[in-house]
């Protein structure tokens, strides 16, 4: 078979704030049933998580990410939230994950980087979202 072109994709990326109370056992399951259904939807990407705060990135179709991020928007195991970029693209930065989850209890020198604040305030200018990106990669 011929080669066909490469396929557009969708990269968002959001931070909120999360309302489970530092419980790492309940964030772990909710990035492993993400990872399952990710996975299912041909969806990947990453959650960043400390000091309740989630930053996530999602990766794949514009329809499927569509649909995902508003089941996301209404969950209510978060509030605040914002996306801090809403992008098409031809490649994934999270080839191989379906939901990396990065503990930013595990590494402390990640926080940082995601602190809500910084995230949120920050202009567009002022965040490397390579660095930010390699940081949890």
């Amino acid at each position: 078979p011929g080669r066909r072109g490469m396929s557009t994709l969708r990269s968002l990326k959001y931070v909120s704030r999360s309302l489970l109370n530092g419980d790492l056992g309940a964030i772990e399951d909710l990035q492993r049933a993400a990872a399952a259904r990710n996975a299912e939807h041909g969806v990947t990407g990453a959650m960043y998580y400390d000091n309740h705060v989630f930053f996530q990135v999602l990766e794949g179709a514009p329809d499927v990410i569509a649909q995902l991020f508003e089941n996301i928007s209404r969950d209510p195991r978060h509030t605040d939230l914002h996306v801090l970029s809403d992008i098409t693209t031809e490649h994934r930065f999270f080839q191989k994950s379906s939901m990396k989850f990065v503990s930013g209890q595990l590494d402390p020198s990640l926080a940082e980087h995601f602190a809500y604040d910084v995230l949120f305030e920050a202009s567009r200018e002022e965040i490397n979202e390579r660095e930010v990106m390699l940081r949890i990669a």
